[in-house]
C-alpha cells in the first residue's frame, strides 16, 4: 500500500496470498519510486520490481528459478538500482549487482559473494568523501556458520567489478561483526 499524505489515499502496488507471509516486502522508497520484493511461494524465487510513482512497475532482470533476486535500492539520481542475485538455495550464485531503471544496459554482478555466503540485504548512503556518490552498505551471511557480517563499498555508482576472494570477507569494508559485537558489546572497527 502507498500512502499519499496529501490525498489521504491509499494505493494499492501489489498483492500476495494471506498464506504467504514473506512474499511480499518493500525494501526502499524515494521521493519518485519504490522498490519492493515479491517472492512466489511454490518455487521460492524473488524478484525486485521497481515502481516509478505515479507512473508503471518495472522488473529487475533475473535468470529462470531458481534464480532470485533481492533487497533492492535505488540513487534516484543516477537511476541505478542496486540489489542481491541470488539462487533458492543458501550460498551458490550470489552476487551484488546493479542495473539502471531505464533498462538501456543488463544487469551487471559488481561482486561475487564467495561459495557458502549468501546476501542478507542492502542499503545505500551518502558518500562521504564524493558527495555526488553513494555507498553501498550491505549483509552478508556465512551458511555454515550461522554468522553475519556487515559491509560498505564506497562510491558505488563508480564501481568497477571486483572477483570474489576465496575467504568469506567480502569487498567492502566490514563494519561490524555479530559475534565480535555479540563478545565485545559494541561495534568492531573496519
Amino acid at each position: 500500500m502507498l500512502y499519499d499524505k496529501a490525498t489521504r489515499v491509499g494505493h494499492r502496488i501489489a498483492t500476495a496470498a494471506k498464506s504467504c507471509d514473506w512474499c511480499l516486502y518493500p525494501t526502499w522508497v524515494g521521493a519518485s519510486h519504490l522498490i519492493y520484493t515479491q517472492c512466489s511461494a511454490s518455487n521460492s524465487t524473488c524478484q525486485v520490481r521497481v515502481l516509478t510513482i505515479g507512473s508503471q512497475t518495472v522488473t529487475v532482470p533475473r535468470g529462470l528459478a531458481p534464480y532470485s533476486n533481492y533487497s533492492g535500492s535505488m540513487d534516484e539520481a543516477t537511476g541505478n538500482v542496486y540489489y542481491i542475485a541470488s539462487t533458492t538455495w543458501c550460498g551458490p550464485f550470489v552476487s551484488l549487482n546493479r542495473w539502471n531503471v531505464s533498462g538501456a544496459s543488463a544487469p551487471a554482478s559488481m561482486y561475487d559473494l564467495p561459495e557458502g555466503i549468501d546476501g542478507n540485504s542492502l542499503s545505500l548512503a551518502p558518500d562521504a568523501t564524493v558527495p555526488t556518490d553513494e555507498d553501498l552498505l550491505y549483509s552478508q551471511y556465512d551458511c555454515l556458520t550461522d554468522n553475519s557480517d556487515n559491509y560498505q563499498m564506497e562510491s558505488v555508482n563508480q564501481f568497477a567489478r571486483v572477483a570474489a576472494r576465496p575467504e568469506p570477507s567480502g569487498a567492502g569494508t566490514r563494519v561490524v561483526s555479530k559475534p565480535a559485537a555479540r563478545l565485545a558489546g559494541a561495534s568492531p572497527a573496519g
